[in-house]
């Protein structure tokens, strides 16, 4: 099996079982909290952060067993029932928990200022859960986010596929994405990334300032907490099974733990789990996106510096080097062993060996931009109306109200911030995404610094700006809703929201009509998880350079897969690059043209494209067919 299709279950039971993942999930969070001794009563923020810790700990034990193939779908599918049930038992108590809170007297929504942001909040949140649950058509989601935990069922973990060049940016993340999968859960990926931006806006609203509150902090946390929440570019990423929020969460957190006002209460077994923590976050975080590497890393050494001066090295030295054994040392073995990987090179390159072609995939990637506007512009003004849901937006506006620290606290998290975000400017793309920590962060220290004698006047001003852009992204969030949620209901509707929204799923649908079941076919496009059958990527091709020696790499592993297809997107398939680069290896069957459009969930982006065919391929002549041009 290895289309998506083959997985997912087409009604609400998919989004029941995601749901109850999440919550299963939250069950494992909440007792390794309760185990440890470490009160959550005097941290309310911390009640939301369950699931993130949950998953943290799973996924810690999970990756290496996929990395080195110990996880089949046999054993997927008992840990996804475990996961489930405890989702059932910790699901009855959230919800015998919401039945009290919603008799309860002491709910008040509030009035004035306050009630209106409270109200554009919840409107948001409902927003962003209702589009999490629709179907997949995230492009990255639809390739190797989905793809790859495709592969691991099928597998029993992570395969080597080096000439599937976005295969090398997987992770923990996909592993996560499979254990839904093997059980039709098909919106737990997102769901995942749903629940990571709630986990952040709690912390946000709930922990406690280095003074004390006034009347107006209430206004404060609320309007910090939609500038978190109507920043456009969350649209984009709640929506997909891409896991960017998730270890987003991670280093949020963990920077919490590390600057939480009350931190000054704990014993000394509250100090070690504390610092326990933040090691299994950042570095859990790191196996889930590479780009957490120096923020994480960050964290996790002032983390350890702190615990030194306190007096406790000997014990964070034993608990770092504990986590760093169970997190980091298998996937650096991992990349040692089969990408020829240096030990250093395994932890600070995001693609380690001397593969051909993957100095242009990296390059591509470092020059990558949201846009042609410049730094710090992009992240506040989109380039045009389809690159809305790639900006920070106005809540960075706020960061005018940060004021000099004092506190010890909040020097950290301001030196730590601006570390980050000096980098990235410098050494980053410009992508709004590499700068979502600094921002988080930044409210994050708002919020601890409180209020204080800002301007009310100031205040109301921008609270205006955000509900204007709020309402810009509530109107984006319910077109979303709208084309994409009824595909949750049936696989008639699934079926029309996938042409609609999912780029190259009609052109893989006929693809699958005109393909018998034992056929390989080779995809230049990047929709890998709808095929029927065996994919195998031309990813390389963009990357390498196709003369005699680069490419034969690639060549053997298209042998060794018995490729007997190609698929080809050109107007005339015999003046595209790629049939011109296979020409002798290609026989004279032919299928198509197809029309092509490209289907993306943004209606600004929609667009006619080339033409789809489908053409014989002999992969036996490999690679002398390829070779034959140069003689």
């Amino acid at each position: 099996m290895y289309s998506i299709e083959d997985f997912v279950i087409p009604n609400l039971t998919s989004i029941v079982l995601s749901l109850l993942l999440v919550f299963g999930f939250s069950f494992v969070g909440s007792n390794i909290v309760r185990f440890a001794g470490f009160s959550s009563d005097d941290n309310r923020w911390l009640k939301f952060q369950y699931p993130i810790i949950g998953i943290s700990f799973i996924s810690a034990f999970l990756y290496p067993l996929a990395l080195f193939h110990l996880l089949n779908s046999i054993t997927l599918k008992i840990l996804a029932f475990i996961i489930f049930t405890l989702g059932l038992i910790y699901g009855l108590k959230i919800l015998k928990l919401l039945i009290q809170i919603s008799k309860s007297k002491a709910v008040t929504i509030g009035s004035g200022l306050n009630k209106a942001l409270l109200l554009v909040i919840i409107s948001l949140v409902v927003c962003y859960f209702l589009f999490s649950i629709g179907p997949t058509t995230n492009a990255d989601s639809i390739d190797y986010h989905l793809g790859i935990a495709i592969s691991i069922i099928n597998n029993g973990g992570i395969t080597v596929t080096p000439e599937w060049f976005h295969s090398r940016l997987a992770g923990s993340g996909e592993v996560l994405n499979a254990l839904g999968l093997v059980i039709g859960a098909e919106q737990f990926g997102p769901l995942m990334q749903f629940f990571s931006l709630i986990s952040i806006a709690s912390i946000i609203y709930f922990i406690k300032g280095n003074y004390d509150t006034s009347r107006n902090d209430h206004t404060w946390k609320l309007t910090l907490t939609l500038a978190l929440l109507c920043s456009p570019v969350f649209i984009f990423l709640t929506g997909s099974a891409k896991p960017q929020l998730l270890p987003l969460a991670m280093t949020s957190l963990a920077m919490t733990l590390l600057i939480n006002p009350e931190s000054y209460k704990y014993k000394v077994k509250d100090k070690l789990f504390n610092f326990a923590l933040i090691c299994m976050l950042v570095m859990s975080a790191v196996q889930l996106k590479f780009l957490y590497l120096l923020g994480g890393g960050l964290i996790g050494i002032t983390a350890y510096y702190m615990m030194i001066k306190k007096g406790h090295f000997l014990q964070a030295t034993l608990i770092g080097i504990c986590f760093f054994i169970l997190i980091m040392l298998p996937p650096m073995a991992w990349k040692i062993i089969y990408y020829d990987s240096s030990v250093i090179g395994s932890i600070i390159s995001a693609f380690p060996g001397d593969l051909p072609g993957y100095d242009n995939f990296e390059r591509m990637h470092r020059s990558y931009s949201d846009g042609p506007l410049p730094f710090p512009f992009f992240l506040v003004f989109p380039a045009s109306f389809g690159k809305f849901t790639m900006i920070i937006g106005l809540g960075l506006l706020l960061s005018l109200f940060i004021k000099f620290p004092r506190k010890k606290n909040l020097k950290i998290v301001f030196l730590v911030s601006i570390f980050v975000l000096v980098f990235m400017a410098i050494f980053g793309p410009d992508t709004t995404r590499h700068f979502l920590e600094p921002f988080i962060w930044m409210l994050i220290a708002l919020s601890i610094q409180g209020m204080q004698k800002i301007n009310t006047s100031y205040l109301k001003s921008i609270n205006i700006l955000l509900f204007l852009q709020s309402a810009g992204v509530i109107i984006m969030l319910l077109f979303g809703i709208i084309s994409t949620l009824p595909g949750s209901f049936s696989k008639y509707l699934r079926h029309d929201v996938l042409t609609s929204n999912a780029n190259g799923y009609d052109v893989m649908v006929w693809a699958n009509q005109n393909l018998n079941q034992d056929a390989v076919i080779l995809i230049p496009n990047r929709s890998m998880s709808f095929s029927n059958n065996k994919p195998i990527s031309l990813d390389w091709m963009e990357y390498t350079k196709l003369n005699q020696k680069d490419p034969l790499i690639y060549l053997k592993q298209i042998k060794k897969s018995k490729a007997s297809h190609i698929l080809i997107f050109e107007e005339d398939y015999k003046q595209s690059y790629i049939y011109r680069a296979f020409e002798k290896c290609i026989g004279e069957e032919t299928i198509g043209p197809k029309e092509n459009f490209l289907s993306t969930r943004n209606p600004f982006n929609r667009s006619k494209n080339k033409d789809a065919w489908i053409l014989d391929f002999h992969s036996i002549k490999l690679p002398e067919c390829y070779l034959e041009k140069f003689k």
